[in-house]
């Protein structure tokens, strides 16, 4: 079986925390950055992605600070809002009602919630 090798990125989330937040997806994933939306092998470090901080609440452009690759022997493909992306089944998704859930558990139906804390459709 091919494995799934995914771009992950470590994001410092405050200028006094640890970095804490991360995403893995597959390449040809779009990520938000300060400049506009770019696949995810485009990304840098040092770039400026968006990203919610989860312990402040708060939304906006974080620093990413490290680049590594992962990989997974299954891959988990969702739509959100007619956009496809292609995870490992590790990554968590934020559930609405439920909190993080790994992309492996999510079911039809569950109400994606976008880092604004508004439902993906």
């Amino acid at each position: 079986m091919k494995k799934f090798i995914a771009l992950m990125l470590l994001i410092a989330l405050s200028f006094t925390s640890l970095p804490l937040a991360y995403a893995d997806f597959a390449n040809g994933t779009v990520v938000q950055t300060e400049t506009g939306f770019k696949p995810i092998e485009q990304i840098r470090v040092g770039d400026l992605v968006y990203a919610k901080d989860e312990t402040t609440g708060k939304t906006g452009y974080h620093r990413v600070v490290q680049l590594f690759q992962s990989q997974a022997d299954e891959t988990y493909h969702i739509t959100v809002n007619g956009t496809p992306i292609t995870t490992s089944g590790e990554h968590p998704f934020w559930v609405h009602g439920q909190g993080w859930v790994e992309a492996r558990h999510l079911k039809v139906g569950d109400l994606l919630q976008s880092p604004e804390g508004m439902p993906y459709l």
